[in-house]
């Protein structure tokens, strides 16, 4: 039994220990990076608690930052699954109780295309490339769902979370569903290509992206020589996804019923808009294309009422500080940054990735291993400073906790999690039968459940405060303290395998 009176799985680090299980195949498809197809395999870090007893638990798919190029060829400091904010984020997610995959994803575009036809290049190889990481995103979870025994995952609770330009790929995951209205048939005609590009696959007129060659959203279908098609019975389906400092593609993909988004930026990023803007190559100024920042897409997934499951009382720090910068808008976090030219002489007016930290010996390290040199790799370093200019691992690891502190709670809330605040509107709600004696009772309370082995329980005053979660093991029943509390009245919901029930105990 894990009892969390003062730390809660899920709200806080419960765990002190993580195993991660490195370079897993979850899958194969066709690499373009160098050119012609190369069938590759795909592979993931697992993160998970140690010594976790529960047979089921919640999954995070984590997706790294990079441009979608090579860490150092994409000319910036980080783009790896072992990036140090990266492969932070997924412990504190595992040593909250979350299993977390880290995954790699296919890679290449050309930005540095010019000439008459550099937009069109720019911009279709760039949604290719989202494309194709989508993908293999939807590959993972369902490798993940046809493994889930295990790795002991929960596969109805499940998020897509993206750092960066992962961000753009758990954004077009949560919202892309129809290929001819959200790409083809796109008002603006944005995904519309301009010139013939056969080298690229798509020619005037046609959609950048094409199904009958690359498949379609889920990697399935398509030309056997540009795409391979993985697990193809297992499900894909996630229940929230979290966006640090990426984009959507356009705003008219997210529409009234998709699932709850939380998303992190820095309202002055010179890459990717808070707002609404172009998206440029940050070494040529070259634009690619026009996108939705995370206000726009929080503010449009309030209008429909999709992050309504956030609406409950928050006393957190983090809640506080967002919302004094966010217009009321619950599941979005603004990190105001100066101008880095107050720290630094900088080309840009604006900061990203706060979160991110990175150490010139081993980016060295792995020059060495590329093929660059010493000098290349300080300039490539160089330039990371130019928008994270005070950049070190404290400054990393606190907006890191700042992210972890406030995503806690709403993905409770999202993913119905133990610790989820109740209304007393739901006190009733109840899918199966328990049952208390003695109730009322100034000593213990006995809780029988016939039906079905007990999970966990939570113990809630009529405010809705968690006063108790406690974690079983196939429990038939289990003992409340009646001493521990002072006298009214609480709301004790218990969760099994099959179901949940809500019951009112009287403490006298």
């Amino acid at each position: 039994m894990q009892n969390t009176n003062a730390q809660q799985r899920y709200l806080n680090e419960v765990f002190t220990g993580v195993t991660v299980t490195p370079n897993i195949t979850y899958g194969k498809n066709f690499q373009v990076l160098t050119g012609a197809p190369v069938l590759t395999d795909l592979k993931m870090d697992i993160y998970s608690p140690s010594g976790d007893t529960l047979s089921s638990r919640p999954l995070i798919v984590y997706l790294h930052t990079g441009s979608f190029l090579p860490i150092l060829f994409n000319k910036t400091p980080t783009g790896s699954r072992n990036d140090s904010a990266s492969a932070e984020m997924c412990r504190q997610f595992a040593r909250r109780g979350y299993v977390v995959a880290s995954i790699d994803y296919r890679l290449g575009w050309n930005p540095q295309a010019v000439g008459a036809a550099g937009q069109d290049i720019r911009t279709g190889s760039l949604l290719q490339a989202v494309y194709r990481a989508l993908q293999d995103a939807k590959t993972a979870v369902r490798y993940l769902d046809s493994t889930s025994t295990t790795y002991k995952i929960d596969g109805s609770k499940i998020v897509m979370c993206g750092q960066g330009s992962g961000g753009y790929v758990a954004l077009a995951y949560a919202t892309l569903n129809n290929f001819n209205t959200e790409i083809a048939g796109l008002p603006s005609g944005k995904f519309l290509s301009g010139s013939d590009q056969a080298a690229y696959g798509f020619m005037t007129g046609d959609p950048y992206v094409n199904p009958t060659l690359m498949g379609d959203f889920e990697g399935l279908g398509g030309n056997s020589s540009l795409n391979y098609p993985n697990l193809a019975t297992y499900s894909s389906a996630i229940t929230m996804a979290v966006n640090m400092g990426g984009a959507m593609g356009d705003s008219t993909w997210l529409e009234n019923g998709d699932v709850p988004m939380v998303c992190f930026h820095v309202p002055n990023d010179p890459f990717a808009p808070y707002t609404h803007g172009m998206v440029v190559v940050p070494t040529t100024g070259d634009n690619v294309v026009y996108v939705a920042g995370s206000y726009d897409i929080i503010n449009r997934t309030d209008a429909f009422g999709n992050n309504d499951v956030f609406n409950i009382p928050y006393n957190d720090p983090y809640t506080t500080r967002a919302n004094q910068v966010n217009n009321g808008h619950n599941g979005l976090f603004p990190f105001v940054e100066p101008d880095p030219n107050v720290f630094i002489p900088s080309p840009f007016n604006g900061q990203a990735g706060p979160w991110e930290w990175f150490d010139i010996n081993d980016l060295h390290t792995l020059g060495t291993i590329y093929g660059l040199t010493n000098g290349a790799v300080d300039t490539i370093y160089g330039s990371g400073l130019l928008t994270n200019p005070n950049m070190s691992k404290a400054k990393g690891m606190a907006y890191i906790d700042s992210i972890q502190g406030y995503l806690a709670p709403r993905m409770v809330q999202a993913l119905s999690l133990p610790g989820m605040y109740l209304g007393i509107e739901n006190v009733y709600d109840a899918s199966i039968t328990v049952e208390v004696s003695p109730n009322p009772s100034s000593d213990n309370f006995v809780v029988l459940s016939r039906q079905s082995p007990v999970q966990s329980y939570e113990l809630y005053d009529l405010s809705g405060k968690l006063i108790n979660c406690t974690f079983l093991k196939d429990a038939v029943s289990f003992t409340i303290n009646g001493k521990d509390l002072s006298k009214g009245i609480y709301l004790l919901t218990v969760n099994t395998k099959t179901g949940k029930a809500v019951k009112k105990l009287v403490v006298e």
